[in-house]
């Protein structure tokens, strides 16, 4: 993938999430959960030294404390929309 094509899996990730927020569009959130781990995937690929690692240790955690709360696995790449009208 060239570098010009994964610079703007960043911003479009962020302007679905953005989007998924307020439109309640069940598909828009797979589709920012499918960009999300294309983004992480990019990143742990051009991530050197130090990033890296200090990424690494926090994917781990992340993983950990998510299997250690006994969440549905589904949710660890697909986000479940939060109400936002409740509060």
């Amino acid at each position: 993938m060239k570098k010009s094509m994964y610079a703007f899996v960043y911003p479009i990730l962020i302007v679905l999430y953005l989007t998924s927020i307020f439109a309640p569009i069940p598909i828009l959130n797979y589709i920012v959960g499918a960009l999300a781990v294309v983004a992480l995937l990019l990143s742990s690929i051009y991530a050197k030294g130090l990033y890296f690692y200090t990424g690494l240790v926090f994917l781990l955690i992340g993983v950990y404390l998510f299997i250690y709360n006994g969440i549905p696995w589904q949710q660890f790449f697909f986000t479940v929309p939060v109400d936002v009208s409740a509060a």
